[in-house]
């Protein structure tokens, strides 16, 4: 998974079962080295090959040139200020910029990417094309980036900012009722650079096939709880990977046939264990982790504070026994 580009690393959480490294072995019974992983990767490329194809956007160089800033090196460097402060005509917030495509999109999902760096480069000497000159890091030149792709909006913030968020790449999932046929663009005001630009499309059909191939785990209601899921899941394949849209936590325990099993890293976020081929009544539990220290330290608290009680209730009867 680490090793794809967007959007194939998204295709092969939809496609596949992405597990960690040190589950690798335990799973397929062969080590993990680099040739092992260059053929997967390789194997992963041509099957989600056959899902998604690339959409030329080139056009948003040109485009962009000139009229948000410069481009240079495949990179557009924006420069958006408020040149008419005392002019409310003026739209000081932002730049649209609306490329048609070569083709349209119906029935299609649309994937954008690009990169984005907010980190003052207009600093560096050749390459302050605007009428403004960036100032130095710490300054509020230094702000948050938005933009907009067909209404979806990405930030990422100043990298001075104490949460600065990190979100250099902005991903965009596009998808419409009608065809697309042309992105717009919106740039709000700021000094940054957008480079590395790319776009996929997928057809909407090949998704109902992908939820075809998911095997069902039927869930008993009747013995389920707030922290326990029992059911029943039948695998058709030698061997395969049981995994819940439950956040991955270590106080989760999961049961295949009365057994524990080892819990696993699956999908970069969820749990998720290994299964053998047949029928498999699973039971998933969840104890929250150091409740049973919380419980102690409670315990331990009411002894002692039943320990002052009574001896304040001792001491109070000595007095009173010495004053009679």
């Amino acid at each position: 998974y680490e090793e794809l580009e967007y959007p194939y690393n998204v295709m092969a959480l939809l496609l596949f079962n992405c597990i960690e490294d040190e589950y690798f072995e335990e799973y397929t019974g062969s080590k993990l080295d680099e040739d092992t992983l260059a053929s997967i990767k390789a194997d992963c490329m041509v099957a989600i090959g056959t899902y998604i194809s690339e959409v030329d956007i080139s056009k948003i160089y040109v485009a962009a040139d000139k009229k948000i800033g410069t481009v240079r090196n495949d990179k557009i460097n924006v420069w958006i200020h408020d040149m008419y402060e005392n002019n409310e005509s003026e739209n000081r917030f932002n730049k649209k910029i609306t490329i048609k495509l070569d083709e349209s999109l119906f029935n299609e999902i649309m994937f954008v990417s690009f990169d984005v760096d907010n980190s003052n480069y207009l600093d560096e000497p050749g390459y302050a094309y605007g009428p403004f000159k960036t100032g130095t890091k710490g300054t509020d030149k230094s702000k948050d980036v938005v933009v907009n792709v067909n209404g979806c909006s990405n930030k990422l913030t100043n990298p001075n900012w104490k949460y600065y968020n990190e979100n250099t790449t902005f991903y965009y999932c596009l998808s419409e009722n009608k065809a697309i046929d042309r992105l717009e663009f919106t740039f709000y005001d700021g000094e940054y650079a957008v480079s590395n630009f790319g776009a996929y499309k997928m057809n909407y059909d090949r998704i109902g096939h992908i939820k075809e191939s998911t095997i069902e785990f039927e869930i008993d209601k009747n013995n389920s709880r707030a922290d326990k899921i029992c059911g029943k899941v039948n695998v058709p394949y030698e061997k395969g990977i049981f995994t819940m849209s439950l956040p991955y936590d270590e106080g989760f325990k999961v049961y295949v046939d009365g057994e524990e099993a080892s819990l696993q890293l699956v999908d970069t976020a969820f749990i998720g264990v290994s299964v053998e081929q047949g029928s498999h009544e699973i039971v998933v539990t969840y104890e929250a982790p150091f409740k049973k220290y919380g419980m102690y330290i409670s315990i331990f608290g009411v002894v002692v504070f039943m320990g002052m009680v009574l001896h304040t209730l001792v001491l109070t009867y000595k007095d009173k026994k010495k004053a009679a």
